[in-house]
């Protein structure tokens, strides 16, 4: 896919106002239509990195570009901002702002001042893509917390914007809910839209994305490709993460002539899986 620049950081710097350190000297580039993950410890600045994207933070000092153009502050270029670049919350009950489902994806197509066909429209095609449709007239109080993170993803699918911004998405999530969400991000991608997340979960992020942020400390060490990811393991560790399971896997099975040298490095289970399924072919027909 040739990729065009989404985002740039140009030495961006933030300080909360407990005077700790957010982001430090960062500066980067995001490409238009990636999968892009930012992978971080704890306390690592990925959050504050991903509220810069849609301003909910401002920069105390460098610049943050969108689409060629400087992020301007003043509150009418931030609406069309966030209509542009929507943002997930790690906790979904703090995004939820009304009583039903179909109430709370239909607040920022009414908040437009659309009218009532259009908002219909979209937040019937939010639900169905999420696959909360049945769910349009249930309290929000009564859903589960995965059932709450899909409906908050409906509120900015009505949006139609050109970007995601996630914040841990699958935190919270049990293992059924996590590959449904999953599958909801590959539909989007598919479609053409632009995402941006954080995670802990490192087997998610080196199987799902195709470039990874590093950062540590408040400093951003560089956005790579996710499939060169096999060769920087010795700076995965310096960062204090771990190292994907399926690589683990792989290079043991290397080590003990287990699977041949010109195995191709696996991003999944289901990619080693295959791999080795070639390799016992190939020797049964020798």
């Amino acid at each position: 896919m040739n990729y065009s620049e989404l985002f740039r950081f140009t030495d961006v710097n933030y300080r909360y106002p407990d005077d700790s350190r957010g982001l430090i000297n960062c500066s980067l580039s995001i490409k238009r239509g990636s999968r892009t993950a930012v992978m971080g410890v704890n306390g690592a600045g990925k959050t504050t990195l991903l509220q810069m994207l849609n301003g909910i933070l401002r920069p105390d000092s460098g610049v943050v570009v969108f689409a060629g153009q400087p992020l301007d502050y003043s509150r009418t270029s931030l609406r069309s901002l966030r209509s542009k670049v929507g943002f997930l919350f790690q906790n979904p009950d703090s995004q939820l702002l009304s009583a039903s489902v179909r109430e709370d994806v239909s607040f920022g197509p009414i908040n437009l001042g659309l009218g009532a066909e259009e908002v219909n429209s979209r937040v019937g095609y939010a639900l169905q893509t999420v696959g909360m449709a049945e769910y349009a007239n249930r309290p929000v109080h009564a859903l589960s917390y995965g059932q709450k993170k899909r409906v908050c993803i409906a509120g900015l699918l009505a949006m139609q914007p050109e970007v995601l911004v996630l914040d841990e998405p699958m935190a919270g999530l049990d293992q059924p809910m996590q590959a449904e969400l999953e599958a909801i991000l590959d539909t989007l991608h598919q479609q053409g839209m632009s995402i941006i997340l954080a995670s802990h979960d490192g087997d998610f992020i080196y199987r799902w994305s195709d470039h990874i942020l590093l950062i540590a400390d408040g400093n951003c060490r560089g956005n790579q490709e996710t499939g060169r990811l096999s060769s920087s393991l010795d700076a995965l560790a310096a960062l204090g993460l771990g190292t994907p399971a399926v690589l683990k896997l792989y290079h043991a099975l290397l080590e003990h002539q287990l699977i041949a040298s010109t195995c191709p490095i696996p991003r999944s289970i289901d990619d080693l899986v295959t791999s080795i399924r070639q390799q016992s072919a190939g020797m049964r027909s020798i």
